[in-house]
């Protein structure tokens, strides 16, 4: 489905797409918005940009704690490659913007990462270079390209991996070509800055080692007093540092050196690595051989609780046991700033993701996600965590039979248990690429994107499929006693990051008015004596919070009741 012309559909706003998919919503769906009571919905298929022959790939996705971020895409610009971001606050994603002007050739590998109140900073590869760009907050427009490392088209900066304070203050990891192959370095710029200055150093244990190259490309985490950690692949294992605001820490922390239920490590790689509030504590994910107890070894995926410089033992996050029947792959993790999240994967052989949760530096048994037979797809799983035991996983599949090819499906978590599961790529959309991207993020109170490339190459979209949860509640903070009869009611805002609530009042049983603002004068005059009102809470997918009532008298003489 599509609504407008392909010319139009350029620019098409997801409050647009909102409605375009209402009108031929599944029966799915709307069963799970009529649902009572209901926490929150799936809204899917908001067209961020598209469809057009032009766009290539989605290549990240983030959200800040208030709910703002963007997603960052390649999109070709006269026939070549370039980074685009389309901006999301409250609840809406902006047009899209081209962020690499003044740059010629292609670029590449962009990641993106979001802090309060609209900042965000973007990194990709031009000419071999690594460059940034930097939006201060929602009203300001991107920086021009600034190198951060200097590349060539033959020996160029690779993996790039950037995270960002909960301040502003951020840090990319990314790989030279070394002697030895490949070296890790990092670069930060401090929270009201509006470019990345490289830190002295590498980050290897020995520059002559092929460091951060393949599945050893390097991960950034970063806490709230602006210092970071970063975790790589060297000499088959992982590795992790700390990095202050100036330099990197001498102390070299080991990651795959833990056995696992007794059975030996071996080499290592794909780590993720995650930091708290407090930057103390954090966590790290990764794929590991094990002796699998049959004479042969198996990859696995465990997470370790990291503690100051020291590292708990290793904790599997796959679900399996030895001996294991396959190997598992892809690990990625989801962390709220107080240690709390999801750390996922995928099975090597069925390909099925997989989740454990992450509670109080522990991982709790992983389960299997998908519900249908995977067809052959790498599920390129993703998982996000918010602050309130949220969180959010997604992947690709392709069930046999396949009537809409490979798609998107996702499950949201709350208070340790999993919603239904949900397919967020409208068939109408076309298949899913496999190689388009997948990207989750969440806010702090849960509300959560999935982003994703859909449809065939000459009529591509980027797409966002939303978890919104329902609106907070509006109290009311007008006297019990008013001495008039036309009383102006007021009422605190109700928390909703995804949009303006509407605020509906309601007193004696009649609705008398909607707004925005938080206060509302009644029209009309009440009569002495005892009232009830309320205020509902209406969210922009028409998600209702219904308000409680409140007692209210009005008193305009001595005499009245």
């Amino acid at each position: 489905m599509f609504c407008g012309s392909e010319e139009d559909s350029k620019a098409l706003s997801i409050a647009q797409s909102r409605l375009c998919w209402v009108a031929a919503v599944v029966a799915a769906a709307v069963a799970l918005l009529a649902a009572a009571p209901a926490r929150a919905a799936w809204f899917p298929g908001a067209v961020v940009d598209g469809p057009s022959q032009d766009i290539v790939e989605v290549d990240g996705l983030d959200l800040s704690l208030d709910g703002s971020g963007g997603v960052v895409y390649i999109r070709k610009d006269g026939g070549v490659n370039h980074v685009f971001v389309s901006q999301f606050y409250l609840g809406q994603f902006g047009p899209p913007q081209r962020v690499d002007p003044g740059l010629t050739g292609p670029s590449s590998s962009a990641r993106i990462a979001a802090s309060e109140d609209g900042r965000l900073a973007v990194v990709f590869v031009n000419g071999g270079s690594l460059f940034g760009v930097v939006s201060s907050d929602k009203t300001q427009p991107f920086t021009m390209p600034a190198q951060i490392e200097g590349g060539t088209p033959a020996s160029p900066i690779t993996n790039a991996s950037i995270d960002m304070s909960v301040h502003g203050a951020a840090y990319v990891a990314y790989t030279t070509p070394g002697g030895g192959g490949g070296d890790v370095h990092v670069a930060r710029m401090g929270d009201f800055d509006q470019s990345f200055k490289t830190i002295t150093g590498t980050l290897d244990l020995d520059s002559g080692h092929q460091a951060g190259t393949g599945n050893g490309r390097p991960s950034v985490g970063v806490a709230a007093d602006g210092t970071a950690i970063v975790a790589w692949g060297e000499a088959g294992g992982v590795l992790m540092r700390r990095v202050g605001r100036t330099a990197i820490s001498s102390n070299l922390i080991g990651a795959s050196d833990s056995p696992l239920d007794g059975h030996a490590p071996g080499p290592a790689d794909s780590p993720v690595v995650a930091l708290q509030d407090d930057s103390s504590y954090g966590e790290v994910v990764l794929r590991q051989n094990f002796d699998n107890g049959d004479g042969q070894s198996v990859s696995r995926l465990i997470g370790r609780n990291l503690v100051a410089g020291d590292l708990g033992p290793a904790e599997a996050i796959d679900g399996l046991d030895f001996p294991a029947p396959e190997g598992a792959t892809d690990p990625v993790l989801g962390m709220d700033m107080r240690g709390r999240g999801l750390a996922s994967g995928s099975r090597a052989l069925s390909l099925t993701p997989t989740n454990a949760l992450l509670r109080d530096g522990s991982f709790a048994g992983a389960q299997l996600m998908g519900s249908l037979v995977n067809g052959g797809t790498d599920p390129n799983t993703v998982t996000a965590g918010g602050q309130n035991l949220t969180g959010v996983v997604a992947w690709m599949q392709a069930p046999t039979p396949a009537p809409d090819g490979v798609v998107v499906a996702g499950r949201f978590e709350i208070n340790n248990s999993y919603e239904d599961e949900f397919q967020l790529s409208p068939g109408e959309f076309g298949p899913v690429p496999a190689s388009g991207g997948l990207f989750a993020a969440s806010s702090r109170v849960g509300d959560s994107i999935v982003a994703f490339a859909q449809g065939p190459p000459n009529a591509r979209r980027v797409v966002a499929s939303l978890y919104d949860r329902f609106p907070g509640r509006a109290n009311p903070r007008t006297p019990r006693v008013v001495h008039t009869q036309q009383p102006l009611l007021r009422w605190l805002p109700a928390t909703d990051l995804f949009g303006l609530p509407t605020y509906r009042v309601v007193v004696d049983g009649k609705q008398i008015g909607e707004t925005q603002n938080t206060s509302l004068r009644v029209p009309n005059t009440l009569s002495e004596g005892k009232h009830t009102w309320r205020v509902d809470t209406i969210d922009m997918n028409g998600q209702k919070r219904a308000g409680r009532n409140r007692g209210l008298r009005v008193k305009t003489t001595p005499s009245a009741a």
